[in-house]
């Protein structure tokens, strides 16, 4: 319909719009012809899984499902097919798998190693420091929520995001 009335882009949506990431993929390859178009259903097929990986594991930061690994695994793969390779080291980060995301900086952002490094040690002290001290500053170990009540819900939630 979109496709035969000359508006492939407009088809790419509707296909995300069902999740039917393949269709939407496929279009944008063969007819649409734009890279970026292309990057951003493989983006927006990435969130998908993660926030699907997510729900089932209760939504929390800390994903502790049987099929994570293989989830996270599809989820790096079509980042790095998108060239999004910050957004794969950023969701590594936020759900707390540092050393994937420090192999994925070293393999494909080495310039971004040092920094990466060095954020993971303050973490591990502030994780230190949570176990040592308590529940101090507002802060629990358990559930690493912070004052705003929303801690790292709001930031994992939102690490995959499609461009407008």
């Amino acid at each position: 319909m979109f496709i035969e009335a000359n508006k492939p882009k407009e088809a790419v949506v509707m296909y995300l719009h069902a999740n039917a990431f393949d269709e939407a993929l496929r279009v944008a390859e063969e007819v649409v012809e734009d890279e970026e178009v292309v990057k951003d259903v493989l983006t927006a097929n990435a969130r998908f899984l993660f926030e699907r990986e997510r729900a089932r594991s209760g939504g929390g930061d800390k994903l502790n499902s049987s099929s994570l690994s293989m989830t996270l695994s599809k989820v790096e793969s079509l980042l790095l097919r998108a060239g999004r390779i910050e957004v794969a080291i950023r969701l590594y980060k936020d759900v707390g798998l540092w050393n994937e995301a420090v192999r994925v900086c070293e393999q494909y952002a080495p310039q971004l190693t040092d920094s990466l490094k060095r954020e993971m040690i303050a973490e591990a002290r502030d994780i230190n420091a949570e176990v040592y001290f308590g529940d101090e500053g507002g802060r629990s170990v358990g559930n690493r929520r912070d004052d705003s009540g929303g801690g790292r819900s709001k930031r994992s939630s939102s690490i995959i995001q499609v461009r407008s």
